[in-house]
């Protein structure tokens, strides 16, 4: 199938925030998406499935450090190695920039994304607990670039 990574515009606010609806149980809304593209530092691709959209990032560059803030692939798209393919290009892209180093903030209950962003050499650096709604914890991780 082939695959590839869209620029994302202004234009693109409902269907990321549908995206959002549909596979995450803290969605964000359409004004935090839309705040998002005005911050210059802040970069967000659509991933684009045989002229399908089935996922997005979102990450911010900000001086020696990228931050992804969100990955998401479609339930029904899940295991098809989309969100390994988006962070093979996350850190493709941020090795073109200043940034030296990747982190990522995930549940500490979400063991496929940990064991995903492991397998990409990514390490935990940091627990923030009881973080999220639920009471559980965040792992912050971090790859050298």
């Amino acid at each position: 199938m082939e695959k590839r990574l869209i620029e994302a515009t202004e234009n693109h606010l409902y269907l990321i925030e549908e995206l959002d609806k549909k596979n995450f149980e803290q969605a964000w809304s359409v004004q935090q998406i839309g705040n998002d593209f005005t911050k210059e530092f802040s970069n967000t691709f659509l991933l684009e499935v045989e002229d399908q959209i089935v996922g997005y990032m979102n990450f911010w560059i900000i001086a020696d450090a990228c931050e992804l803030n969100r990955i998401c692939v479609n339930k029904e798209f899940r295991r098809g190695g989309y969100a390994e393919y988006m962070l093979e290009q996350l850190i493709a892209h941020a090795s073109t920039t200043e940034a030296v180093r990747i982190l990522i903030e995930v549940s500490v209950n979400n063991i496929a994304a940990r064991k995903l962003y492991e397998k990409l050499g990514f390490i935990e650096i940091h627990r923030r607990e009881k973080y999220y709604h639920d009471g559980s914890d965040a792992v912050i991780m971090e790859r050298d670039l």
